[in-house]
C-alpha cells in the first residue's frame, strides 16, 4: 500500500510539473502572437543623427527661401518625402498582408543638442522674476 501511495504521489508531482510547463509554453506562444499582431509606435520608431554636412547640403541645394516656411519645417517635409519615396520603393517581403501602394510617415520630430543654451538660461534666468497674469 505504501508503494502504491508513493508511486501515485510521484506520478501526480510529475504530471503537475509537465502540466505547468505546458501551460507556460502555451502562454508564452500566445504572448508572442499577441505582440506580433499588436502595433505600437516603438515598433516603427527610428533615430537619425543629422551631421552638419547633411544640414549644410540641404540649406545649399534644397532650401527654398521663397516658401515662407522655416528651415526646420522645410527640412522635415523634405526628409519625410525622401523617406516615404525610398521606403515605398523597397521590395515587398511578403509577410502577411499585401504591400500598400505607398508608405506614409505619420510624424517626424527633431531633438536638438542644446544643453549649453539651456544651462545658460538656467544661470542667467535665476534672477529673472516671473509674474503671473490672470
Amino acid at each position: 500500500m505504501g508503494l502504491y501511495v508513493a508511486s501515485m504521489g510521484v506520478f501526480i508531482a510529475l504530471f503537475f510539473v509537465v502540466f505547468v510547463d505546458y501551460i507556460s509554453s502555451v502562454f508564452k506562444n500566445s504572448f508572442i502572437e499577441w505582440d506580433v499582431k499588436t502595433i505600437t509606435a516603438g515598433d516603427y520608431t527610428c533615430e537619425l543623427d543629422i551631421p552638419q554636412a547633411m544640414w549644410d547640403t540641404f540649406i545649399r541645394e534644397k532650401y527654398n527661401t521663397q516658401s515662407g516656411k522655416t528651415k526646420i519645417v522645410e527640412f522635415r517635409d523634405y526628409i519625410q518625402k525622401e523617406f516615404e519615396t525610398r521606403i515605398t520603393s523597397l521590395p515587398d517581403l511578403g509577410y502577411e498582408d499585401p504591400a500598400p501602394d505607398q508608405i506614409k510617415i505619420a510624424m517626424i520630430s527633431f531633438a536638438f543638442d542644446n544643453a549649453s543654451l539651456i544651462n545658460l538660461l538656467r544661470v542667467r534666468g535665476a534672477h529673472i522674476k516671473f509674474e503671473r497674469y490672470d
